[in-house]
């Protein structure tokens, strides 16, 4: 079913979402938050009020209101929430206080839920600078020169990470499940960890 995180409905969206299943018994279930905008990318003084009230409803209040509502109206009892975070949200840059604000946000609510709910699994995963059209959004549009060019590099020199690559890894983190209820864990610590070389982006 389709969820829109900037809609007013996402509460009774979610319910409908999960009677749409039509009663099925599931012996597992895995919801992965990784919707979300990169905002404005600018620093803090060109912010206007609303382009920060706009954006923590659609990337942080939403997706706690989502992820609760999934928690209490799923049947299923074995379930594993993984939140998709970003390097952003524990290395702060020019220009991403509200990217980076809100998975720092997110992170903490993630790991919250495990205290909380301790039977339920809960991971922060995150995927590293991917080959993606946020990606291509970053090296056009943010308005920190440094920054764009940074992410720039890591294009041209061949250091962008295969997105499909980084959701293989997550696949692996799940399978293996020894991960720290709560953990924040990086694609590149699962290649380290796993002696795994990373995956150059395939050419179109």
């Amino acid at each position: 079913w389709v969820l829109d995180l900037a809609g007013a409905e996402v509460e009774g969206d979610t319910r409908k979402g999960l009677q749409a299943t039509g009663g099925v018994e599931y012996d597992e279930v895995i919801l992965v938050n990784n919707a979300g905008t990169l905002g404005k990318m600018v620093t803090v003084d060109a912010m206007e009020p609303e382009d920060i009230r706009d954006f923590i409803n659609t990337n942080v209040t939403n997706c706690m209101i989502v992820t609760s509502t999934f928690l209490k109206a799923c049947p299923c009892k074995n379930v594993t929430v993984v939140n998709i975070s970003s390097g952003l949200a524990v290395n702060p840059r020019a220009g991403f206080s509200l990217y980076s604000s809100a998975k720092a946000l997110r992170d903490m609510y993630h790991k919250c839920i495990a205290e909380d709910l301790p039977n339920t699994r809960t991971l922060n995963y995150s995927p590293g600078p991917m080959d993606t059209d946020m990606q291509h959004d970053i090296r056009t549009q943010h308005t920190v020169t440094a920054v764009r060019d940074k992410f720039a590099s890591l294009k041209e020199n061949g250091t962008i990470i295969d997105p499909y690559h980084s959701a293989e890894m997550l696949a692996l983190v799940l399978k293996d499940n020894t991960f720290t209820n709560g953990q924040f864990v990086d694609y590149r610590d699962v290649l380290k960890e796993k002696g795994i070389p990373q995956r150059p982006v395939q050419k179109a």
